[in-house]
């Protein structure tokens, strides 16, 4: 479960990079499809199954709150909005 976590950490940091908040709709539901689809695969209880579902929605969730301010410091280092101030 913590490669899981890591995995889903890490992919929360990069859609951080990429894409807008409303990324995260689509890809929490995926990854409670995909997280579902290894545990019936794998043979686990429901109640194992929601674990880990759930520790990788707030891993991905985590990623992506950790990744965004990386991002905006990028965009104005970058000099591409120069009226954009950082505190």
């Amino acid at each position: 479960m913590t490669f899981a976590a890591v995995i889903a950490f890490l992919t929360g940091v990069i859609l951080a990079q990429r894409f807008r908040v409303l990324v995260l709709v689509p890809v929490l539901a995926l990854t409670i499809f995909i997280a579902f689809g290894v545990a019936v695969i794998v043979d686990v209880d429901r109640f194992q199954a929601a674990v880990g579902a759930i520790v990788a929605i707030v891993g991905i969730q985590v990623g992506y709150l950790v990744g965004a301010p990386f991002c905006v410091r990028v965009v104005v280092a970058h000099g591409r909005f120069p009226r954009l101030t950082l505190p």
